[in-house]
């Protein structure tokens, strides 16, 4: 609807229109801009309701400005001040509700120089908006955007789901297809990601998928022919011996340190150890579990845990390694046997303090 204001002012456009027209029509007349002009202020308020009528049905149908979308757009200028471009959003923007984040907000996938993920409230608040890198990522691989509740806390996470996996020329890759996030206040605000759910759910590309396979988070899985590097070492440390037993090949792995000497230089020392050997070997003496090591929850550089991974083919093998943002990580040896992945060697390792 319109103010009053504005019902007055078309309502003497619209009948000073008529006035001017029907004079116009009598060419013996001539026409006399005074008594015009009283003839419209005369006939405004017979005209009022019409042109009100037309005034309110003009403003009804203007499009509505989505508060949503003017917030993740604002943000995503808040986030990017430099960039002088025009922005649009590809996927979203989608409510979500987070119980440890109190108001309204969103998340959608932003296109600036470059595709980014923006969380924000609505209506947009300076300080309330967080982004997420999607790294590497074209605007035509990205298929889609979901919130989901991923990981064991209450808040809601988010996921990118990509058509192709970023993989960086000479390496191979991980397998992951959906890229998680959440929000993450500990120091500013920030879209973080999910670095061990993201490898445990890899091979995902669909939100379908994504709820069928978020359940069985934490758990040893059996590979598949189509089980990838990153979804394998994730889970390998949830197996029981006579489950990591099983994903061990017939020749047998290797243990092996790849750790400073006494005189601060790294040496490699490894001994193999027999299959059927392998299960006292578990937690015991070399403790093949530990060694395994464990991937970061958050994508955080706070040394909690390995980072993402990254693997090279080598003649038959896949050499792959992940470090805990600093100089120390763990390295794995990857071999297929009757079609599937086997943990060939395992090797922790450290630089010099």
């Amino acid at each position: 609807m319109i103010n009053a204001h504005a019902r007055i002012t078309l309502a003497l456009l619209a009948a000073l229109s008529a006035c001017t027209g029907a004079r116009g029509a009598s060419n013996n007349e001539p026409t006399n801009s005074t008594s015009g002009s009283q003839s419209a202020l005369d006939s405004a308020d017979s005209a009022t309701p019409a042109a009100v009528a037309v005034a309110d049905a003009a403003t009804a149908a203007a499009p509505a400005v989505d508060p949503a979308l003017a917030a993740v757009l604002a943000a995503h200028h808040a986030e990017q001040p430099n960039w002088r471009g025009t922005a649009r959003v590809l996927f979203g923007p989608i409510a979500v509700d987070d119980p440890t984040d109190p108001g309204t907000h969103a998340v959608a996938i932003v296109m600036g120089d470059a595709p980014s993920l923006v969380y924000t409230a609505v209506p947009f608040v300076a300080g309330q908006s967080a982004q997420g890198s999607l790294y590497g990522v074209d605007a035509e691989k990205i298929t889609g955007l979901s919130v989901r509740r991923i990981n064991a806390d209450q808040r809601p996470d988010v996921a990118v789901f990509l058509r192709d996996e970023v993989v960086t020329e000479s390496y191979v890759g991980v397998g992951v297809q959906a890229q998680l996030f959440t929000l993450d206040t500990s120091t500013e605000r920030t879209m973080v990601s999910l670095y061990r759910a993201q490898l445990e759910l890899a091979g995902v590309r669909s939100e379908a998928e994504l709820d069928a396979q978020i359940p069985t988070l934490g758990s040893f899985e059996a590979p598949t022919a189509t089980t990838s590097p990153g979804r394998f070492l994730a889970r390998l440390r949830y197996a029981t011996p006579e489950q990591f037993v099983s994903v061990v090949p017939a020749a047998g792995i290797r243990l092996c340190q790849d750790v400073p000497d006494r005189s601060g230089t790294r040496r490699k020392t490894c001994r193999s150890v027999a299959r059927n050997r392998v299960a006292s070997e578990y937690t015991a003496r070399y403790n093949i579990r530990r060694s395994l090591g464990e991937f970061a929850d958050l994508g955080l550089d706070d040394h909690r845990g390995l980072q993402m991974p990254s693997c090279q083919r080598r003649a038959q093998e896949l050499q792959c390694g992940a470090n805990e943002g600093g100089p120390v990580g763990v390295s794995w040896t990857l071999t297929v046997e009757a079609g599937v992945l086997r943990i060939a060697e395992v090797s922790p390792w450290h630089e010099s303090s």
